[in-house]
């Protein structure tokens, strides 16, 4: 597959700074959530091989077909299920009948994923650089080199969509 490994990269280590600043108020599972997010995040484009317009859930088929050493099959299908909430509407059926993490836990896996991806885009990068902290237990805040806040994650789980 041919993946843009710097690109992935970059997802995958805004991801994880993501989680690590949420993991105390969101109760995120080091054990699995964290792990999992790293492997959607480095993975995210895989569906792009097979066409565009359906690349999460060509990602998704590619990790529920093929043999993965090392995954439990909770596993597979949380990173089957990050991988096809990447974008557009979320579906919460997948993200709650995986086994690795409640349903929740996903949910926020999901939202990171999607965040990251957007804080990474090329073109966004290029035109500003941004830095997250953390404001206070429940909201981090994004800011970009004006250091004028853009947006939080709310720690409320009232809506799924972003």
């Amino acid at each position: 597959y041919q993946l843009d490994k710097e690109h992935a990269e970059r997802v995958r280590d805004t991801a994880i700074e993501a989680f690590t600043q949420l993991q105390p108020a969101w109760r995120l599972s080091k054990r699995y959530g964290r792990p999992i997010l790293r492997y959607a995040a480095l993975l995210h484009e895989i569906g792009l091989c097979i066409e565009y317009k359906k690349a999460p859930q060509h990602a998704a088929y590619i990790i529920d077909n093929i043999d993965m050493p090392g995954f439990t099959p909770a596993q597979k299908k949380l990173l089957s299920a990050l991988l096809f909430n990447q974008r557009d509407e979320f579906k919460l059926e997948p993200l709650e009948k995986q086994g690795a993490v409640t349903g929740r836990q996903a949910i926020r896996l999901a939202r990171i994923l999607r965040i990251s991806l957007i804080l990474c885009m090329k073109s966004f990068i290029a035109k500003f650089y941004f830095t997250m902290t953390q404001v206070s237990a429940h909201f981090p805040v994004f800011y970009f080199s004006t250091q004028i806040p853009v947006f939080t994650i709310s720690y409320q789980d009232r809506c799924v969509r972003e």
